[in-house]
């Protein structure tokens, strides 16, 4: 009689911990869609989501740079293949880490323009904050300011 009760006191917890779970991943499905439409999220991330999907290759031109090159370069309905890799704020050593990560995108003989902005000219790193969108698509060899901390917490 009391093997069949530990076994049922099992199963519940097995049932409860199968309900906490689903509650979980259902009350962060919830948020993710709320948060990721506000301007907060558009702002932190600040267009690194572009290269979440990159999917994109045999490019013809792409460009480099801050907030400038960001918003001064649009290749939709252009008849060459485009792409704007500029992430504001982002400075030179970015441009030639996003440049060494992405260049098997680019087709031969493909045209890439460097923006600069006179502030990626004074700043050659900036601080970790700044730098933790770089965490989600550049490869840990590629980053300027990565510690076993942040790779730990950002899993």
């Amino acid at each position: 009689m009391k093997t069949d009760s530990i076994y049922l006191n099992q199963n519940h917890v097995r049932d409860y911990n199968r309900y906490i779970y689903f509650m979980k991943n259902l009350f962060e499905r919830a948020c993710n869609k709320v948060i990721r439409h506000t301007k907060w999220y558009e702002q932190y991330w600040n267009g690194v989501q572009k290269f979440w999907y990159l999917n994109r290759f045999n490019l013809d031109v792409v460009n480099l740079g801050s907030n400038s090159g960001k918003y001064a370069f649009n290749y939709e309905g252009l008849d060459i293949a485009g792409m704007n890799w500029a992430v504001g704020p982002q400075s030179l050593v970015h441009d030639f880490n996003i440049l060494k990560n992405y260049f098997s995108y680019l087709r031969s003989g493909a045209t890439v323009l460097i923006t600069l902005c006179p502030f990626s000219s004074l700043v050659s790193q900036y601080n970790t904050n700044t730098n933790l969108k770089y965490y989600t698509f550049l490869r840990r060899t590629r980053q300027t300011l990565w510690s076993a901390v942040q790779m730990l917490t950002q899993k």
